[in-house]
């Protein structure tokens, strides 16, 4: 099942569109973003940890030329409420494989990233994760037509998608293992500007 909303709105001016030169056609982005966090205790009773996930797939496109860029960030924090001592790793790579489809039912992401500790002592953890929709898909649709002269008019429309997502994984270097939240967010927005 799919909700939608729609929004129209006009406006006189082109100030709140990006500056693109007049004469490109078409210009577009579009980000991909997936989000999650979750909390556990250890069979002890001691040990907390709590895991932040955060992803991005950013994609420009221009006559002629398309650029992507991407990046994840991890930072994964450690208690133990009987030893009274914590722990704390983080890191960022622009080497994890994002797949998703069009619809957002189903987003995996692989790959290597190097996560350091309180101490700056580093190690690489190899991320594997799978995730399916749990939710129903969230979409938003916005259109604005914009003219501020004969060259300078112009149309855009922008989507949004959202949905929940739950599944498994795992964050580990082989001696150390964290388990992957095992429910989160991802949202896929686009933006196309046409000019005639």
């Amino acid at each position: 099942m799919v909700r939608k909303s729609l929004c129209a709105t006009f406006f006189v001016l082109a100030s709140t569109l990006p500056n693109f030169a007049f004469g490109a056609d078409v210009s577009s982005a579009e980000h991909f973003g997936v989000n999650a966090g979750a909390s556990s205790v250890d069979a002890s009773g001691c040990i907390f940890t709590n895991i932040f996930l955060f992803g991005g797939v950013d994609t420009a496109k221009t006559p002629g030329s398309t650029t992507s860029t991407q990046a994840v960030f991890v930072n994964i924090s450690q208690f133990d409420t009987c030893t009274f001592v914590s722990s704390f790793y983080g890191g960022q790579s622009n080497d994890i494989v994002f797949a998703f489809n069009a619809n957002l039912s189903a987003v995996t992401l692989t790959g290597p990233i190097k996560l350091c500790d309180a101490s700056s002592t580093c190690s690489t953890f190899q991320i594997d994760i799978a995730w399916n929709a749990s939710s129903d898909l969230n979409r938003t649709i916005s259109s604005t037509h914009n003219f501020c002269g004969a060259s300078c008019k112009n149309f855009s429309r922008g989507e949004n998608l959202a949905r929940t997502l739950s599944g498994s994984g795992s964050i580990s270097n082989g001696a150390i293992n964290f388990a992957a939240p095992s429910t989160g967010f991802a949202s896929m927005f686009s933006f196309t500007v046409v000019k005639p």
